[in-house]
């Protein structure tokens, strides 16, 4: 047993004072084609900078626009109609490059794929405050309920069992899946009308490598490339509402710039002379999406086979109803259970987790509680008391049925060969439509996050990039 000193009690501790930054400011970068930023296709955002340290890990995208119709007029204030939730959702794809060389790509479906993990990794407190600055009001329902819902009393009766009526019809609502959605109401009030919006997308919510690199770079060009989504999967609208855009009058990408102190700097680039080389490392983010006919219940999907040095760590599946796809009067940042039976991930000969996931999401079985707290073990956020999850359980299975596999804990035959990614599932029938209750097509997403590693070295004063 080790003994420690409380913290309380040791008085002769010497106070830590970081000097070792003498600036720290953004400096923006506009698209490489600045005389037409609403365009459809790709917005290229190169750095310019090669004698100074720039830190990608606090980068972010600013978008200034408003949603108006195709006609570039405005809407009225009280028109059901808004962006979808998640401020990514307004790019198909994104890549991150160094010096050129791809080192990040998420090659489609980047609405529904940050949609996940944000879902994943936000608390419920960053959720309702932080993160509405990059337009995230999570939906709380499927549609467009409106949140102007009263108890069915009738003037001046006091009849006790009336109110408890009204009471009990509004749970019932809530609880449908076509509750009201707080959301989408929060959504519209700050969209509609004569009104400008701003959004800051972080980088490090789309790209393993802003995220887990906290290192400045120097000699190094960066580069940001997306690719605009369809308006039809980016607008939520009631049926008669007329069809919208999202006409963007500002875009611009944010990189600090990061001055050290003299000693610090004088360290720095004595490494750098020495050609310092060093490994780093991030959780990369792929995206997979397939689509299967309503009858084809018990399946087995080949997602990818992956190079040994890109081990999968965390592989998240979600199911969505095709119907949801290109379709202004839809919501395509939930998705849908399936009337999954079982699930279960299979990398070669290993199955995650040993014994499958067994579910039933009728309400009168409810049997989902070791796919939701393997949801939650994602982040560690189980007995998490501190921060917790944004999802209750019923949320989760209602609204985002998001199933998460840990598969991190590899044999070691596996470290060194090519991984090969299955999904099996069963349905407990036919995938139906949403309107309607007839047979629908629906899609099956996969999220992967794998390791991804690359060299950084010294060159004559600068850091030149190895992957």
């Amino acid at each position: 047993m080790t003994q420690v000193t409380s913290p309380y009690l040791q008085i002769k501790e010497a106070n830590l004072i970081d000097n070792s930054i003498t600036e720290f400011e953004y400096v923006e970068y506009l698209p490489r084609d600045s005389n037409n930023m609403n365009k459809f296709g790709l917005q290229i955002f190169e750095t310019r900078d090669d004698d100074v340290f720039l830190l990608p890990h606090k980068a972010y995208l600013e978008i200034r626009g408003k949603l108006q119709t195709t006609a570039n007029a405005n809407y009225h204030d009280d028109d059901v109609i808004s962006l979808v939730n998640n401020g990514w959702s307004l790019f198909q794809t994104a890549q991150y490059q160094l010096n050129n060389q791809t080192i990040e790509n998420i090659n489609l479906y980047l609405p529904q794929a940050s949609t996940m993990l944000n879902l994943v990794t936000f608390s419920d407190d960053y959720s309702r405050s932080t993160a509405s600055n990059m337009l995230w009001y999570k939906d709380t329902g499927s549609g467009l309920v409106s949140l102007k819902r009263n108890f069915p009393v009738i003037a001046g009766d006091s009849n006790a069992a009336t109110v408890r009526a009204g009471v009990i019809d509004m749970i019932e609502t809530y609880n449908s899946n076509q509750r009201a959605n707080f959301g989408f109401s929060a959504r519209q009030n700050i969209t509609t009308g004569n009104k400008q919006i701003t959004l800051m997308l972080p980088l490090s919510q789309i790209f393993g490598f802003c995220r887990d690199i906290d290192k400045v770079f120097r000699g190094v060009k960066h580069s940001l490339i997306v690719d605009r989504e369809i308006a039809n999967n980016y607008i939520m609208r009631a049926n008669g509402v007329a069809a919208g855009t999202f006409n963007i009058n500002h875009i611009s990408l944010w990189m600090p710039k990061v001055k050290p102190s003299l000693k610090i700097e004088s360290e720095i680039n004595s490494q750098l002379l020495k050609g310092h080389i060093k490994q780093l490392y991030f959780e990369q983010m792929r995206v997979y999406r397939t689509m299967y006919q309503p009858t084809e219940t018990n399946m087995t999907w080949r997602i990818t086979t992956q190079p040994g040095t890109e081990l999968p760590r965390h592989v998240f599946v979600a199911f969505q109803s095709s119907e949801r796809d290109d379709n202004q009067e839809m919501n395509n940042m939930v998705f849908d259970n399936a009337n999954l039976r079982r699930i279960s991930c299979r990398i070669n000969s290993t199955q995650y987790p040993e014994r499958e996931f067994e579910c039933n999401f009728s309400p009168q079985n409810r049997n989902y509680s070791r796919l939701y707290m393997s949801f939650l073990d994602a982040v560690n956020k189980y007995q998490d008391t501190d921060t917790g999850c944004q999802l209750s359980a019923e949320d989760w299975a209602s609204l985002y049925p998001i199933h998460h596999f840990d598969v991190s804990k590899h044999n070691d035959r596996l470290k060194n060969s090519s991984a090969d990614i299955e999904i099996r599932f069963s349905l407990g029938g036919n995938f139906r439509n949403i309107a309607n209750n007839a047979d629908q097509p629906f899609y099956v997403y996969a999220v992967v996050l794998s390791d991804r590693f690359f060299q950084l070295e010294g060159l004559s004063g600068r850091m030149n990039v190895i992957i």
